[in-house]
């Protein structure tokens, strides 16, 4: 099995003028673009590997996404199929969507329960915002014990908690991540990850660096950070999918 890698790259452009000039908080400094290009570039990243992109071949090669190597350890919804890679091709295939339902306990634990029997040990669950704001509502659940406590802070405050981080299951221990890039679109909010980190991780074959050698266009400074890399799974079976939620809202 394999993934081919991607080429990730962000250009920005600025003029002498606005160079030399004094900048309303240096909006328009190299430093600054080449600052903020390498905080977008990793973002494209993280999305890259929570979107349901099969790997692609050629010139023009992508690697496949998380959601297209998962088969085993899954819990989708009604007409949901499993994508996985494709020995034939040596391609990543992407899942089939199901009917969209709510996030529930019973999935929670489903999928950790499939986990532990392939040998997963999962850590983390990455979820969208809404998602993780249902999972705070499991505490409510008829089967887990309720709670509600205060936390006084130098006797001057009290803070009522009405939140949960981590899920202490059947089958282990979780932390429940909410992830902001998750809530981009519908089709990254439906899938809750989960990791065992040992199983997986993103390789550089080109760690993200400036290209030194652009051209100048007249007087315009032209700046290119890029880089080139791979979601690496070693074992698909460290990890797992609840798909299908709503992420985004109760009915999306």
């Amino acid at each position: 099995m394999g993934n081919y890698t991607q080429i990730m790259r962000k250009e920005w452009i600025i003029s002498r003028t606005q160079e030399t000039v004094s900048n309303a908080g240096n909006a328009e400094k190299r430093k600054y673009q080449k600052l903020k290009k390498g905080v977008e570039i990793r973002k494209d990243v993280e999305f890259a590997i929570v979107d349901t992109n099969a790997s692609v071949a050629g010139s023009t090669r992508e690697f496949g996404s998380l959601n297209t190597w998962i088969e085993t350890n899954v819990s989708r919804g009604a007409g949901g199929a499993n994508g996985g890679f494709d020995s034939g091709t040596g391609l990543t295939v992407a899942p089939t969507s199901g009917t969209q339902r709510a996030f529930t306990k019973t999935i929670l634990d489903s999928v950790m329960q499939s986990g532990y029997q392939n040998g997963a040990n999962f850590r983390h669950v990455s979820v969208s915002p809404y998602v993780k704001s249902v999972f705070v509502t499991f505490m409510s659940d008829a089967n887990v014990a309720p709670f509600r406590y205060a936390v006084s802070k130098g006797g001057e405050r009290n803070t009522i908690v009405a939140t949960a981080d981590y899920y202490e299951g059947p089958f282990g221990t979780v932390m429940i991540h909410p992830n902001r890039v998750q809530a981009v679109g519908a089709a990254q909010a439906r899938n809750a990850f989960f990791l065992d980190t040992d199983m997986v991780e993103f390789l550089w074959l080109d760690k993200i660096q400036e290209d030194k050698k652009v051209a100048k266009t007249g007087d315009a400074d032209k700046g290119v950070i890029i880089g080139e890399g791979t979601l690496k799974v070693k074992n698909e079976k460290g990890l797992g999918v609840a798909a299908d939620l709503f992420g985004l809202t109760a009915a999306s």
